[in-house]
């Protein structure tokens, strides 16, 4: 709100200065009355400023939206201060990424990882690639939040040679709920299909959601539907806890309160229980794994925007892809012990 508002005031202010210092002296100069070609050599010599400035503003705004991270202070940094046992929040240090940058902070692919399935005209598979043949082919499928975490697995495609493949579509998680609107439906019914089809190592996905104030968190027994179709087909799958959504997009609140204003910290994850709802469904075949990450989201009273001084939410729900790159190992060990490949020989922290 307050970048809001200082873009309006600017705006005023410029436009002020072009009305008594443009507008008015050309009106009243007679350019273009004696000869029409005053006007036309006139048009170029208005718009070279204004494109001047567009060039400038782009180049202040790209400044302000890059960075790096700090290579000395990795071990720290994100939700690797949580293994560390480290301060969440350091004054000294700053907070990444830029706020600047939070409207590109959800990973996404380019079109030239990109196909559509002939199942379904909304079906899009990416892949992220190894440099030579897949050790493991990993489907990364169902909405949003799922997908957020092919931030985290980027790195482990370089690490342990998998292929990462997506087939996700923002609100549509993977069930089979006979009560989700048409379209949903029957994109489920593609992805269900090309999944058997595809046969990958294993499924990661979404166990759970709602984990917001004022609703409860659940297992839909449309997800469990769509697991047990899956361990027909011999395919295990990995379900992840889903992460904690607000009524508030706390990294804003950061930028307008500051680093350790108390108004930006959630106080209460009675939204994210202990025991976690998919424990007491019914129905859940044994070939399927949970992954809980509650404990990097959030403290045992409270869930912070900035862990290690990271923001961790982009918006209300999604989690940036800075700090699920800082989880990258967290998830390898993880997702690896969950699958049993036991050939692990990576140096990701346990907590």
């Amino acid at each position: 709100m307050v970048g809001g508002a200082t873009v309006i005031a600017v705006s005023l202010a410029l436009a002020f200065v072009t009305h008594r210092c443009v507008e008015n002296p050309v009106r009243v100069s007679g350019i273009g009355a004696t000869t029409r070609w005053g006007a036309y050599r006139f048009g170029p010599l208005t718009l070279v400023p204004v494109l001047l400035a567009a060039g400038v503003w782009q180049g202040v705004a790209s400044q302000r939206a890059s960075f790096t991270l700090d290579a000395q202070q990795v071990d720290t940094l994100g939700a690797r201060a949580v293994t560390a046992h480290a301060p969440l929040r350091d004054s000294k240090r700053p907070v990444v990424p830029p706020f600047a940058a939070l409207p590109d902070q959800f990973d996404s692919f380019p079109d030239d990882e990109c196909r559509y399935s002939p199942r379904h005209e909304e079906l899009r598979i990416c892949t992220v690639d190894p440099k030579g043949e897949p050790t493991s082919r990993v489907v990364v499928t169902g909405d949003s939040h799922s997908q957020q975490y092919i931030a985290a697995l980027r790195p482990v495609v370089e690490r342990r040679g998998w292929q990462v493949i997506s087939m996700g579509k923002g609100g549509c998680p993977l069930t089979a709920d006979p009560t989700v609107a048409p379209d949903l439906r029957d994109w489920n019914q593609a992805v269900l299909a090309e999944i058997i089809d595809t046969r990958p190592d294993a499924v990661l996905t979404m166990a759970t959601r709602d984990v917001r104030a004022g609703l409860t968190e659940h297992t839909s027994p449309g997800y469990v539907a769509q697991w047990r179709a899956l361990a027909a087909a011999d395919i295990p799958v990995v379900a992840i806890r889903d992460s904690p959504r607000f009524d508030h997009e706390p990294s804003e609140s950061v930028q307008q309160h500051g680093l350790n204003a108390a108004q930006c910290v959630v106080p209460d994850r009675s939204t994210c229980p202990p025991h976690p709802p998919y424990r007491d469904a019914p129905g859940v075949p044994l070939t399927v794994e949970f992954l809980d990450f509650s404990d990097y989201y959030c403290e045992p009273d409270v869930c912070p925007p900035v862990i290690g001084n990271v923001l961790v939410y982009m918006d209300d729900n999604h989690v940036t892809a800075t700090y699920l790159e800082t989880m990258s190992p967290i998830v390898e060990t993880r997702l690896v012990e969950a699958l049993g490949w036991h050939d692990y020989t990576g140096t990701a922290p346990r907590r």
